[in-house]
């Protein structure tokens, strides 16, 4: 069985699971066009061939082990999800390929900074610094002072991510994983806030 949240409403969309992939990007694209996060967490398959949505509030299902294993799966796609998406938002959406790019970018600017820059690392520099017309120097400190804060943040997100998972690992019911859901978000809000204060 496949229990989709539509319109307030659960439906059974078993007659046709293949709908499972469309339906998760249509509500998300609606959700986002609205600025609201899915209520659904997620959908997958468990062990016996029927798949599991966790609302919350809905009346939980009768609870085998592979329920609450396929559950906890969720759960921890979900924290994965919205760490992704807080430092998503912490980043302005800067793309992967770029971000990719920010520990060679710090260690050349540390180097240059250090006076020991390799001719490579001066070029890559100069090539930003000609574009943003401003001196290897002051590039160098500005990415510097970003790298600096961007991995405090990632170490922040990193440890609540830590905690969410433990929490959902040792849950023995379902209450209790969504009881750690919640505890994730009012904890990512409450650094959300605390970076965006700064």
């Amino acid at each position: 069985m496949l229990l989709v949240l539509k319109n307030g409403f659960v439906d059974d969309v078993s007659a046709d699971p293949s709908l499972a992939g469309e339906i998760k990007r249509n509500r998300r694209q609606m959700y986002e066009d609205a600025g609201e996060i899915d209520p659904v967490l997620e959908i997958c398959l468990i062990p016996d061939g029927s798949a599991l949505s966790l609302i919350p509030g809905n009346p939980a299902p009768t609870i085998t082990p592979e329920i609450l294993t396929a559950t906890k799966d969720l759960a921890r796609r979900r924290v994965t999800v919205e760490a992704d998406r807080l430092t998503d938002i912490v980043t302005g959406h800067v793309p992967q390929a770029e971000r990719d790019s920010w520990p060679t970018k710090a260690a050349a600017a540390r180097a240059h900074i250090a006076s020991n820059a390799t001719a490579d690392q001066t070029a890559m520099l100069n090539a930003e610094a000609v574009i943003r017309v401003e001196t290897i120097t002051d590039l160098a400190n500005l990415i510097i002072a970003r790298a600096d804060e961007y991995q405090v943040i990632a170490a922040q997100v990193a440890g609540h991510r830590a905690v969410a998972y433990e929490a959902v690992e040792t849950a023995t019911t379902i209450s209790e994983i969504e009881a750690a859901l919640t505890a994730a978000e009012t904890a990512a809000m409450a650094l959300l806030a605390s970076i965006q204060s700064t």
